[in-house]
């Protein structure tokens, strides 16, 4: 009898982990490979959650399994990143918004060329 070892089951966290990540990459390498030099020299944060100071204007929502008492806002990202040399990074909206995307739109407003969401 042959033994066959399968791979383990890939969870949906891993799944949208792996495809957010090769998203992102390719984004960035069409760029590159329309661009002079087609080298890529830059760090990505893949998964970023923010969390909104105006809480008015972005609420979470009223079932939301957790609710952050602190921010993390786009600025702080941006001024984060610099100090830490990350060049892009991927903003996963959190559970507590559920399927209000508000916030990830304004911090991909104010970061179009570097963050995606």
């Amino acid at each position: 009898m042959i033994e066959q070892n399968f791979p383990s089951l890939t969870t949906r966290r891993d799944f949208l982990k792996r495809t957010g990540m090769m998203a992102a990459t390719a984004h960035f390498m069409a760029d590159a490979a329309t661009a002079a030099t087609p080298t890529i020299n830059g760090v990505v944060d893949c998964h970023i959650h923010l969390w909104a100071a105006d809480r008015e204007k972005f609420p979470f929502h009223p079932n939301a399994p957790y609710k952050p008492s602190y921010v993390s806002t786009i600025e702080q990202w941006l001024t984060d990143r610099q100090n830490s040399g990350i060049d892009f990074g991927i903003f996963v909206s959190g559970a507590p918004y559920q399927d209000d995307h508000r916030y990830v739109i304004h911090c991909m407003e104010k970061a179009p060329d570097l963050l995606r969401g």
